[in-house]
């Protein structure tokens, strides 16, 4: 579950997985600034989908990188079951099979990073260990 928020007569609420809220007065540059994170945050996530769309069955490491560009986004977003699956499933994978080891590594680190986050302390100190 991630924060989600809503803005309301220049209140914004932020409503946070532990069901605590915090308020906060916002000016009209906060709400732009605001909606332009979320477009952004959209454009990202559609421009790493459509990398995945069109780059070709046998690039496997650009396809785990492009996934790994998804998982970023829906991690930052507090969608954590997906981004663990796609770091699992779609890029540590593959990284295995080539042998990568750095990226491997690195992809293990935002696992754990994810395990924390889940609250799922010991298995991210596994991870790390």
């Amino acid at each position: 579950m991630s924060t989600t928020f809503n803005l309301k007569s220049n209140r914004l609420t932020l409503l946070h997985p532990d069901w605590s809220r915090e308020t906060f007065d916002v000016t009209a540059e906060d709400v732009t600034f605001l909606q332009n994170c979320a477009e952004r945050y959209l454009s990202a996530l559609e421009l790493h989908k459509r990398r995945l769309e069109i780059l070709p069955s046998d690039k496997e490491r650009e396809r785990a990188i492009a996934s790994g560009g998804i998982a970023d986004i829906l991690q930052a977003r507090g969608e954590l079951d997906e981004a663990l699956r796609i770091r699992t499933e779609e890029q540590l994978s593959v990284y295995e099979r080539l042998g990568d080891v750095r990226s491997r590594a690195v992809t293990q680190g935002k696992i754990a990073d994810i395990k924390q986050a889940r609250g799922e302390l010991d298995e991210a100190l596994r991870i790390r260990t």
